[in-house]
């Protein structure tokens, strides 16, 4: 918050929500001071001259009472109030043709900026095939380093708020009301979780309650906040399109779920993808690899030397190794590492699998029971390893080990039934595996 704040919270009551005026007087004044002092024929050249812009009753009413109102409200409240001019403002959100005029945020006003963030949204109805999915690919992107921006609705929206969150990401939550309505109450504790361990962000005056046309406006923060939009499932006519179509006006990368049954709730991301508007995927990996030149751009030195090495290390190993170590999985043990000597012996402390070790073939060798170091267990083969390191006491489907391991679904399979002959893990129904 700034001096300029209080005018800014004046101007956007004055424009209305997501007004394009606001955009005007942006790119006309510096200080929002300076408008709300210009005589009013001024204000009408800076709006094109329409005398239907502004009323003069309005401009003229150049009382603060209400915005020192909100003011007063949010720090009594522990909200932040994020005003152009501020360094937390989004700089994505400048490039919007409505920009906010006020941001009200609730948690880590820092994600506002976040380097990489990407909005997961969907229809509030999703099948378990658009869950599960929606599960990994926001996790998945999570912990790549991803800020997950959502809109805090059922369904998808909340599957992948709180999937981040149980990843320990971060995540935005954009809501169509107000900060402290309580709209959807059954997400009450998980509004309260984002504020906590992300942000809440509304461009509303808190308390405001929802509108008809609130969530299309909301719609394209959740856009305009992210580098891309990921669409899980949609219906043909379906207010998650109106997020698609903002990320297309805003040349956002845009990605939907590829689904293979043809259901009601995909019949609006088929459209998008035959329509080319949006890229088929199916796991969060093939999003990152978009992302790959930004990723560079943003390591350090240390990173990019550890990164160096990686390589090298791949290079040395068998070709199924390539899915044993996912890069942000791998340098996380390295980070913060400022002594070179220190990470190098370290990594070569990091097994290389044995090239006479790597045929799927399961050995003969008797596994010793109890014995869950990797080097107790290097009669199994490189895939079978990779696996029964993700088995646990509990159910996990053979699709959640592809999406945990980047390897492809018959390579699981192969390593699963290799780990059931030697007696290391138990097939259960549904696809579902434990460890034994």
């Amino acid at each position: 918050m700034n001096n300029q704040t209080i005018f800014w919270i004046w101007i956007q009551q004055l424009c209305g929500y997501g007004s394009k005026k606001i955009s005007k007087i942006m790119q006309r004044y510096t200080f929002a001071e300076d408008f709300y002092k210009a005589p009013f024929e001024e204000k009408l050249m800076c709006l094109g001259g329409n005398t239907d812009a502004l009323t003069f009753r309005d401009v003229s009413d150049k009382r603060l009472y209400n915005a020192r109102k909100v003011i007063r409200h949010c720090r009594e409240n522990n909200i932040e109030i994020v005003a152009p001019g501020d360094e937390n403002y989004p700089k994505r959100l400048l490039l919007l043709p409505n920009p906010p005029a006020a941001l009200y945020v609730s948690g880590d006003i820092s994600l506002l900026n976040s380097e990489l963030s990407i909005s997961v949204v969907g229809t509030r109805n999703p099948s378990q095939y658009g869950e599960f999915m929606a599960r990994g690919i926001a996790s998945g992107l999570a912990d790549e380093g991803f800020t997950i921006v959502s809109g805090g609705a059922l369904g998808i929206d909340t599957v992948a708020h709180k999937s981040t969150l149980h990843n320990n990401g971060k995540t935005i939550c954009v809501l169509g009301c107000g900060i402290g309505n309580n709209y959807l109450k059954e997400n009450r504790k998980m509004r309260e979780d984002i504020a906590r361990e992300g942000a809440l962000v509304s461009e509303y005056v808190p308390l405001t309650p929802t509108a008809p046309n609130s969530f299309k406006l909301r719609d394209r923060l959740i856009s305009g906040l992210s580098d891309g939009v990921v669409v899980i499932e949609a219906g043909e006519i379906s207010g998650t399109l109106v997020t698609a179509n903002y990320a297309t006006e805003q040349k956002k990368k845009l990605y939907a779920l590829e689904k293979p049954d043809g259901s009601s709730v995909s019949k609006g991301t088929e459209k998008l993808i035959n329509s080319m508007k949006a890229k088929a995927v199916c796991y969060y990996t093939e999003i990152v690899d978009d992302f790959r030149e930004k990723f560079e751009e943003l390591k350090s030195d240390d990173e990019k030397e550890i990164e160096r090495l990686r390589r090298e290390y791949l290079a040395n190993a068998e070709a199924h190794a390539v899915h044993v170590i996912n890069a942000s999985e791998w340098i996380k043990p390295f980070k913060g590492i400022k002594n070179e000597p220190e990470y190098i012996q370290k990594l070569n402390k990091t097994k290389v699998p044995d090239k006479k070790k790597t045929d799927k073939t399961p050995k003969k060798a008797t596994p010793k029971k109890g014995r869950e170091n990797e080097e107790d267990l290097d009669y199994l083969s490189g895939n079978a390893l990779i696996i029964y390191k993700h088995l646990t006491n509990e159910k996990i489907h053979i699709d959640v080990l592809a999406l945990k391991t980047g390897m492809a679904v018959s390579d699981v399979s192969g390593a699963l039934t290799e780990l059931e002959l030697l007696g290391l893990a138990q097939s259960h129904q549904g696809n579902m595996y434990t460890k034994k």
